[in-house]
């Protein structure tokens, strides 16, 4: 079963005076994607490889994630912390998630 997610971009608003703040987060989607949390010797195998976060979400390939983004999926907010880059082949992307 998919779960429905939504992407939260940080935007810089101009301040008016030459400087920047933060901005309402630009939200982008819905994007269907599986959802879920790594255990046990996943957990392991996962941080042997270098790949961050507690969560993956495996999301369709044309899904624009950064890691400078954050992810709202079934009521809660999750840190990018690993996005790797799409292979040619791939299909979908999966991209690892820590909790805000």
């Amino acid at each position: 079963m998919l779960d429905t997610g939504t992407i939260l971009r940080p935007v810089l608003a101009d301040d008016g005076g030459g400087s920047t703040t933060p901005g309402t987060p630009q939200a982008i989607g819905p994007i269907l994607g599986a959802f879920w949390a790594l255990s046990g010797e996943e957990l392991v195998r996962a941080a042997q490889l270098g790949q961050r976060g507690k969560y993956r979400w495996a999301v369709p390939r044309a899904a624009d994630i950064q890691i400078i983004d954050q992810v709202q999926i079934l009521g809660g907010v999750y840190n990018v912390v690993w996005a790797p880059p799409i292979a040619a082949l791939d299909v979908e992307r999966i991209v690892g998630l820590e909790d805000a």
